[in-house]
């Protein structure tokens, strides 16, 4: 994991807010009143500080001069300081009230000691845009940032790789101990929180002692691995608590913590509110406080040195196996890299193939369809015009067949009326033949007939069988050009007969043998007229039917 980018806050200016500066005031007057308790010659003058009286205390330069000695000593050489200035005269420079002579003596004796300890407060320190007049005039964001700079000095300077060696533990993987002691103290302070972060386990990594820090997280995981071993049940019993605890309930997770850290005894600068809300000063002192008391990292013993070498040894020999088998790992990795470049390239050589094949199919099939569409049209419209003309045709047979059926009602309707014109010649020229009595016995005896044949009744019987003989010796044909032609024969023929049996009448003999002749004949002839009549008939009605409609088609 890569460290997390640090936000320095060293040279970062006091809060505006009123709020954050009381609490650095309190703060700041807890530490130092903590620091010079036991400094007779500070009290009471100087000590006890309160917020009250916090700014007052350094007008003239004599509790700076300790505590910058407190950093480093002999810094300030209180001996070449003023040390008998009368604070009452130094009350009203801050509202500019420099009339009175013993007033004007003070601030030169203030302003010539504030400015030996700004300058020997800039050597152990970083302070920097600050002057006398300013402490004079107790300017509180100025005052208050060299206090922070002087305190923060104090607590983190033993904040390094030369006071504590175990440091060398903070160490990232690649870095040398140059790098280690190039960073600053509070850098120093970030990876060793950080690392015992990492040592916890968890995954929680913070970039700088405000936001990061506000859900007191990374203080409990802190307190837990720094506490001694004799102390593990009692910080135990403040901290479970508060695994039940949200982490957007700050201050009450905050002053849990609090209470652990006061059972190390580093209950100092910071409150539940400084925590939950992330100041950033006050936390990184908290922090400082937590590392003084209990760093919580040693320097491997012996054994432990020992065991570190071999485990290094046999670490140098695994990596040679595994750099080995990393370069035929590699080998590998590149001949697979060929194979898989050629499988590569021959695919792709196979997919333009095959996009080029489907390309011309592709197109072949929609030539082909193209074709078949204007086949199937061409066929759908041949198709409808043999429709069309196989209606016209049905339509034409049936108006045929309509025809010929009522040409053959006609040819019926003239045949009759024919044959009834000849049966009535043929009555009438027998009703002549009856008058002469030998025509008669003979042509009663030639038909076979009784001795009173001659009676009307016989007569007509006789010559309705004749007619009815005659009509179906007729032969039955579709109208035609000819028929009639056919019919005026027929009745010629059978006009030609009647008057052989009237000659015949005249000359008995002989049309008795002629008649006799006549009607043998006429025996074949009807035979063999009603049988071609019917085949006839047949075969018209086979060829031409009658349909009869459905009544459920329309």
């Amino acid at each position: 994991m890569a460290p997390p980018q640090y936000q320095d806050v060293s040279l970062s200016p006091t809060t505006d807010s009123k709020e954050d500066m009381d609490r650095e005031i309190e703060a700041f007057a807890e530490h130092i009143r903590n620091l010079f308790a036991d400094v007779a010659e500070l009290s009471p003058k100087y000590i006890p500080v309160t917020k009250e009286t916090f700014f007052s205390k350094f007008q003239d330069g004599v509790l700076l001069a300790h505590i910058i000695n407190s950093i480093k000593a002999n810094s300030v050489l209180i001996s070449k300081l003023n040390t008998h200035i009368d604070a009452t005269h130094l009350n009203g420079v801050a509202n500019g009230e420099t009339n009175h002579p013993e007033q004007t003596k003070a601030i030169l004796e203030a302003t010539n000691n504030l400015n030996i300890c700004i300058e020997a407060a800039k050597k152990v320190a970083v302070v920097v845009n600050v002057a006398a007049e300013d402490f004079l005039r107790k300017k509180p964001d100025l005052v208050l940032g060299v206090m922070w700079q002087l305190i923060r000095s104090y607590l983190l300077s033993e904040v390094n790789l030369p006071s504590h060696p175990e440091l060398i533990r903070l160490l990232e993987p690649g870095e040398s101990l140059t790098h280690l002691i190039g960073l600053s103290n509070e850098q120093v302070l970030l990876r060793w929180v950080n690392f015992h972060l990492a040592r916890s386990g968890s995954a929680k990594r913070i970039s700088n002692f405000s936001k990061d820090i506000s859900d007191s997280e990374a203080y409990i995981l802190l307190l837990q691995q720094v506490c001694p071993w004799n102390k593990q049940r009692e910080l135990e019993e403040c901290l479970s608590p508060l695994y039940g605890v949200a982490l957007n309930e700050k201050e009450a997770r905050a002053a849990g913590v609090l209470q652990a850290a006061e059972k190390l005894g580093c209950r100092k600068f910071a409150t539940a509110g400084d925590i939950a809300s992330g100041h950033a000063r006050l936390n990184v002192l908290f922090v400082a406080t937590i590392f003084a008391k209990h760093i919580g990292i040693h320097l491997p013993t012996e054994d432990e040195a020992r065991a570190a070498v071999q485990r290094l040894g046999e670490a140098e020999a695994d990596n040679s196996m595994y750099r080995s088998r990393i370069i035929e790992l590699e080998k590998t990795v590149a001949a697979l890299n060929f194979d898989l470049e050629e499988h590569r390239a021959a695919h792709a050589k196979t997919i333009s193939t095959f996009e080029e094949k489907l390309k011309t199919d592709t197109e072949g099939f929609k030539h082909s369809m193209d074709e078949l569409r204007f086949e199937k049209e061409q066929e759908s419209e041949s198709w409808e015009e043999k429709m069309v003309d196989l209606q016209a045709r049905f339509a034409a047979l049936r108006d045929d067949q309509d025809k010929a059926v009522a040409s053959q009602a006609d040819v019926r309707t003239f045949i009759v009326s024919k044959l009834r014109a000849v049966k009535e010649m043929l009555a009438q020229h027998v009703k002549e033949a009856q008058a002469d009595g030998g025509l008669e016995a003979k042509f009663a005896k030639l038909l076979g007939s009784s001795n009173n044949c001659a009676e009307d009744e016989n007569v007509d019987a006789l010559i309705d069988a004749a007619v009815a003989d005659a009509s179906a010796a007729v032969e039955f044909k579709p109208p035609a050009a000819g028929m009639e032609e056919e019919l005026r024969n027929l009745s010629a023929d059978l006009q030609g007969f009647v008057k052989d049996i009237l000659d015949e009448n005249r000359q008995q003999k002989k049309l008795i043998t002629v008649l006799a002749s006549k009607a043998e004949q006429h025996e074949k002839i009807n035979n063999l007229l009603g049988d071609k009549i019917k085949v006839y008939s047949e075969a018209q009605i086979a060829a031409n039917p009658i349909k009869t409609r459905d009544p459920k088609k329309k």
